[in-house]
């Protein structure tokens, strides 16, 4: 009799059991469903503001801690008169502008954001308008620049 019994409760169990892990594998598979949509949401998104980005007027600048570029837009490329790759250059260099390099270096030194019209000298002369907003996530410190020509004389 006790073996007939002992064998009952092992079945019981065991289908308990297997009931919870099925139900813990839909569970899963529902959270990793929505993983999937949300993964697929952030890329489409990511892909959205890549391209706004690339497609904007304004002058788009990327600056990180230490004031090296880490990512630009074509606008801005258009905006500096510049035709080789900025990406990894500190903005002193790529700029060449002291009013525009003045901005950059006191947003990142004092964590303010900044707004003033620079005169560019280069092919052409130059207006531009110039905001610089600083960006904290956790320990990363970086900003960002936006260039818009408000005037260009030949």
């Amino acid at each position: 009799m006790i073996g007939w019994i002992d064998s009952l409760v092992l079945i019981i169990v065991i289908g308990f059991l297997v009931r919870y892990f099925f139900v813990k594998l839909r569970q899963l598979e529902r959270v990793l469903s929505d993983s999937k949509k949300t993964e697929l949401q952030l890329l489409e998104n990511e892909q959205k503001i890549s391209s706004i980005i690339t497609h904007m007027e304004s002058g788009i600048l990327f600056i990180n801690e230490i004031g090296k570029i880490q990512l630009v837009n074509d606008s801005v490329m258009r905006i500096l008169d510049m035709e080789h790759y900025l990406i990894g250059n500190h903005h002193h260099d790529v700029t060449q502008n002291h009013e525009l390099s003045e901005l950059i270096d006191h947003c990142l030194e004092n964590g303010e954001k900044r707004r003033s019209e620079c005169y560019l000298y280069k092919s052409t002369e130059k207006i531009i308008d110039v905001n610089v907003v600083p960006l904290f996530h956790k320990t990363i410190r970086f900003l960002v620049a936006s260039l818009y020509c408000t005037i260009s004389l030949n």
